[in-house]
Formats: structure tokens, C-alpha cells, sequence
């Protein structure tokens, strides 16, 4: 055996074995890493902050379903398409009680999907077929990004964006209508009207029976809702107006630093996310309470005399709307609570980037539902092997270094690998040809 043969058997055991542990070191020491926090959690508050994704994922949000039971926690909305385990809050962007708060209807990039309550399981997913058998999406739009109750809870309305359209589900619905190209959503029904929003400049109300579209003009509208009473009511920045048909009627001036987020349920009250203030203004009056909180506050609803607020580091904050006093607070996840939904007795609360969403007793009252228990993740050898040596503990460098590999390094590492690869072949080939011919 010549030497450019040696050199390149010698390549291909020294170098394969090299740029692999490269490529495949950073997981197996995340792997690691999340069994040995596995073993030594006590918390589960603290181990979703670290490992929200984790193979432990399920059974560690079965141990928050334990913890949380005492505190009102009725059930976290799931799909059995998939297995009883299978989350499926994910990228939720609205939500909204049915008026007897038995279901709760949300909308996602895809589908609008109505939820029961007491279980967490589906109860009903719009959109899916009818959108796929519909023209081309790019006509129609993608995603339900606001959704909506209609027909006394036995229809469900929904918005896509990009461009915009208006879906109804329900008995007789008829087909979806597109809607002007602005760039603005907001959606409210009620009986057989909805109302809208796509341009700053006024808002809209449908009838959904006959498709008649009255405009009522707003400049700088942000957020429209119908009362109890079937008026309509939109805010912007500096005034909240009411409208009786197609003529306005009263207004109330306000001064709100930011935005308008959302109404209350009874259209009572309008909710704006200031940092660690949620502004919550009276729509006949034009009074506003300052609800003051620690850290940033990320959502808000309202319902009755009670505002429900959401923070950053995943509380949830119960307060009297009169005198803003607080009523309790409590801990929905480890993360920032990215949507609340309110009814008279039942909350939702989406946090986990919008994937998980949790559904909670507005009084607070212990449950006592089953909670269910996933089994055990399989864990490979390798990954056993290195969290009982803590090999991340005794190689604090290595696992720095592995924290630095990212996509890039992954490529390079596997760009290498072929050239490793090839070179190794062309010098055994090549030391082939060169071998001096037999006696």
C-alpha cells in the first residue's frame, strides 16, 4: 500500500468521524442539557421558561395542568386528530366566547376552529375544505386573522388578510366576499350584522343577510364594536363614537397615548395597552382608569365590571373596573401572555408565542377535570449517557461552543464533509494507478 493510499484511508478515519461530531455535537449537548434540567426540575414554571420545546414538552404541561387546577384551570385547548396529547393553540391570532361561553371560536393562519370549553377538544373546523375547493387563495386571502360570532352564536364569521375577504360558516352561509385591499382588520357581530374595519378613515357594517355594506366615517379608527343594544360604536386615538343606523350620535373625546386594543363585551368600555399601564375608558363618559403593573402589560379584555389584564412574565391580573381595585392574580404560563379572551365565567389565555391556550374559571373556583398523562419520551443512549457523566457541567467550553453553531456552521461542516470525502477518494484512486506493476 503506497502512501496517497495510506493518506486517504487514514483522511477518511480521522476526518468523517471529526466534521460529524461537529455537525452533530450541539444537539446531543442541548439533548443533554434538557435531561439533566429534566432530573432536576422542580418547577415546571421554571422548566417550560427554559425548554419550551423540549421532548418533555407534554409531560411537563401535564404537571402546569396539576398546578393549575387549584386555581381555576379548566382545560387547554387540544385536537384528537392527532392523539389526545396534540397542542394545537398554535399561531392562534383571535379568539371569542359563543354567548353561552360553552364554546370558544379562534382563528389562525388557517382554519377558525370552535372549541369546547369544558374539554379542550374541537368541536367544529372551519375553513379548511370550503378554502381549498374556493378560486385561488391570492384572491381570497390567507389566514382567518379575526373572527366572530354571528346568528346568535349559531354562525361564525371570519376575515381573511392579504388580500381581505369575509367568510361565513354556518346554515345557508353563502360564499365568501372579498373586501376592499386596505390594510386594517377588526371584526364584530352580532344577530345578523357584522362590522369592520379595512381603512383608518370610517368603518363599516354588513348586513349578512343581504351583503349591504353601510359606511360609517372615522378618521383614524382602530377598533369598532356592536353593544348589546345593536349600536355601533368605533374609537380612534382622540374620540370614541357612537352611531345609530347610518347617522352619528354621541361623542366622547379621549386622549389615549396609544392605540385603542380592543371594547369590552358590553361595548362599555374601551381597553388600551400603554407599557405597564392599561388604559380602560368609559365609551359614555370619557373617564379613564390607569391600571399600573410591574412589567410591560401584553393583553387585555374586559368583561362586566371586571378587566382582565396579561403581562409579559405570563400573569394574569383580575381588576374592578370601577375603582380599578385588584380582585386576584395568578400565574396562566412562564411566558408572555400574548391574547386574552373574556366571557361572564370563563377566560382564555394564549401564550407560548400563541401556542398554548389555556381555558380558566373567571371566579377563580378549583376544578377538578382530569388531567391528562403523555408517556415518556424515548431518549437515545448517547443522550442517558452524557447527562449521567453532566458532561455539559464538566465541558462548560464545549457546550459554549456548541451553543455558537448555528445553520451556517452546519453547512460548512457538511460542505467539508464531501470535500473530505472526494479528496480521499482522488488520493486511493490515485494511489491505485500509481502501484508498480507486478513481477
Amino acid at each position: 500500500m503506497n502512501r496517497r493510499t495510506l493518506l486517504g484511508i487514514l483522511l477518511l478515519l480521522i476526518g468523517v468521524p471529526s466534521v460529524l461530531t461537529v455537525m452533530f455535537l450541539p444537539g446531543y449537548l442541548t439533548e443533554m442539557q434538557v435531561e439533566i434540567d429534566w432530573r432536576r426540575h422542580k418547577d415546571p414554571y421554571e422548566f417550560l421558561a427554559l425548554w419550551p420545546r423540549s421532548g418533555y414538552e407534554l409531560l411537563v404541561l401535564a404537571e402546569l395542568d396539576e398546578v393549575q387546577r387549584p386555581i381555576g384551570y379548566i382545560s387547554r385547548l387540544v385536537s384528537s386528530r392527532y392523539g389526545p396529547e396534540y397542542l394545537t393553540g398554535s399561531d392562534t391570532v383571535k379568539a371569542v366566547w359563543s354567548p353561552d361561553a360553552r364554546q370558544v371560536l379562534t382563528g389562525s393562519s388557517t382554519v377558525a376552529i370552535r372549541w369546547d370549553a369544558a374539554t379542550g377538544q374541537q368541536a367544529q373546523v372551519h375553513g379548511a375544505t370550503k378554502r381549498r375547493d374556493a378560486e385561488d387563495p391570492a384572491k381570497w386571502g390567507y389566514g382567518f386573522l379575526e373572527v366572530a360570532w354571528y346568528g346568535n352564536g349559531k354562525g361564525v364569521a371570519a376575515m381573511t388578510d392579504g388580500p381581505s375577504s369575509l367568510w361565513l360558516f354556518g346554515p345557508n352561509a353563502p360564499g365568501p366576499r372579498l373586501l376592499e385591499p386596505m390594510g386594517l382588520n377588526a371584526l364584530a357581530a352580532s344577530g345578523n350584522r357584522a362590522a369592520f374595519l379595512r381603512s383608518f378613515q370610517y368603518g363599516n357594517v354588513i348586513d349578512l343577510s343581504t351583503g349591504e355594506i353601510v359606511k360609517l366615517p372615522h378618521p383614524d379608527v382602530t377598533a369598532i364594536a356592536i353593544a348589546p343594544d345593536d349600536r355601533v360604536v368605533t374609537a380612534s386615538l382622540k374620540t370614541i363614537q357612537w352611531w345609530r343606523g347610518k347617522e352619528a350620535a354621541e361623542a366622547v373625546a379621549i386622549d389615549a397615548a396609544y392605540n385603542p386594543l380592543a371594547f369590552s363585551d358590553d361595548a362599555k368600555r374601551l381597553l388600551v395597552l400603554a407599557q405597564n399601564t392599561v388604559e380602560v375608558w368609559s365609551t359614555t363618559t370619557g373617564q379613564k382608569l390607569a391600571l399600573l403593573h410591574e412589567s410591560e402589560a401584553s393583553a387585555a379584555c374586559a368583561t362586566g365590571n371586571t378587566v382582565v389584564t396579561g403581562t409579559d412574565d405570563g400573569h394574569v391580573v383580575l381588576w374592578n373596573a370601577a375603582d380599578g381595585a385588584e380582585i386576584r392574580r395568578f400565574r396562566a404560563g412562564p411566558t408572555r401572555i400574548t391574547l386574552l379572551a373574556c366571557s361572564p365565567t370563563r377566560l382564555l389565555t394564549v401564550a407560548f408565542d400563541r401556542t398554548d391556550a389555556r381555558v380558566w374559571d373567571m371566579a377563580g373556583q378549583p376544578q377538578t377535570g382530569p388531567v391528562i398523562k403523555p408517556a415518556q419520551p424515548r431518549i437515545d443512549w448517547i443522550t442517558r449517557l452524557g447527562a449521567d457523566m453532566d458532561l455539559p457541567g464538566r465541558m462548560p467550553w464545549l457546550v459554549a461552543l456548541a451553543a455558537q453553531s448555528d445553520t451556517t456552521v452546519m453547512f460548512t461542516a457538511l460542505g467539508a464533509l464531501v470535500v473530505l470525502i472526494l479528496a480521499a477518494q482522488w488520493l486511493i484512486r490515485s494511489g491505485r494507478e500509481r502501484r508498480p506493476p507486478s513481477a
